[in-house]
């Protein structure tokens, strides 16, 4: 939870610097609203963004993800803009430099699909997907004074890897130190794998197999709850004695901002139908940490039972609350509660 919670920050401050981005208004290809549960092939952009993930313990524990293309049709190509900030949340700090980077480097988040971050703080490894060009994006790094990774094909690294460098291409151009595109993936036609560390780049392989976070019986149940999401995160809920959760909260498409509505997905450890009494309690009667109460913020929301140990709350946040209440309130572990 703690690496989570700076990256939020992290987050929070990138949208700060922009007050707009200027993206194309490009249209999501299309989706499918199928839910498996049973490994097979991706039906959404979720989903498929998992399947590029290994299942490592620490890529498990969380996941944020956007779908670009879709974030910028509900936000008239502002998908950047403070207000959609927390929607976001898959481009990590990209998301408050995307323009500073897009012509020096060829990363061009205008250009991207969906992007998902993965990892913990220091050993972070991004992914956008798109239709980058590696020679392009190759000599644009290589000017720039990135030199290429050895053993690695398409994969060029710049600063030192072992703390923040004051000679950082990057940093030069004004893009904060703390930035994950240190290495640099380019796999021709499909997308950058981008991290700190070179090691990182393991987490996302340049081709998706087998042993992927889509392949992870938990992880595709929640997602596949989820559906088409625009914005989701996965997050290993651990509060002790109780067993652990994973839950994922996002936020579904819609033809306009006004559309949007909240999605919360639990993977619970014992009785579901239990557990959704629980939650329809904490709504109808409970508050989050800043005093106000569930029913406000969640007007009209719905539980229910949605497979086996699966449980959904769906609702439409009041207007002051924003579209990403839930996707902040996972963050710092401020959900409605599920458990006695």
């Amino acid at each position: 939870m703690r690496s989570t919670v700076r990256r939020f920050v992290s987050v929070l401050g990138a949208v700060a610097l922009l007050s707009t981005a200027a993206c194309t208004n490009e249209e999501p290809g299309p989706q499918a609203s199928g839910r498996p549960t049973v490994p097979g092939p991706p039906t959404t952009r979720l989903l498929y963004a998992l399947s590029q993930v290994t299942a490592t313990e620490e890529n498990k524990r969380h996941v944020e993800f956007t779908d670009l293309a879709a974030l910028r049709r509900v936000s008239n190509g502002r998908p950047f803009d403070r207000r959609f900030g927390l929607l976001a949340v898959g481009a990590g700090e990209l998301a408050g430099f995307a323009e500073r980077i897009a012509q020096p480097t060829g990363i061009d988040l205008s250009q991207a699909t969906d992007a998902l971050v993965t990892g913990s703080t220091s050993g972070d490894a991004g992914r956008i997907n798109g239709p980058f060009d590696a020679k392009t994006i190759g000599a644009k790094l290589t000017g720039l004074g990135y030199t290429p990774v050895p053993g690695v094909p398409n994969a060029w690294a710049g600063a030192s890897e072992d703390g923040l460098d004051a000679d950082d291409p990057l940093v030069k151009l004004g893009v904060t130190a703390s930035h994950g595109l240190n290495v640099v993936r380019v796999d021709s036609g499909e997308g950058i794998t981008y991290a700190r560390q070179r090691d990182a780049l393991r987490r996302i392989p340049a081709e998706r197999g087998s042993g992927s976070l889509a392949d992870e019986p938990a992880h595709r149940a929640v997602a596949g709850c989820l559906g088409t999401a625009i914005a989701a995160v996965l997050l290993v809920d651990e509060p002790q004695p109780h067993p652990p959760n994973l839950v994922g909260v996002g936020v579904t498409s819609g033809a306009s901002a006004g559309d949007l509505r909240q999605i919360m997905c639990v993977q619970v450890d014992g009785d579901a139908a239990a557990a959704v009494r629980t939650l329809q309690r904490t709504l109808r009667e409970g508050s989050s940490r800043t005093g106000t109460a569930w029913q406000r913020l969640l007007p009209e929301a719905t539980v229910e039972q949605a497979g086996d140990g699966m449980i959904r709350l769906t609702a439409t946040p009041a207007a002051s609350a924003g579209p990403g209440l839930l996707i902040r309130a996972l963050i710092v572990n401020d959900l409605p509660r599920w458990r006695g």
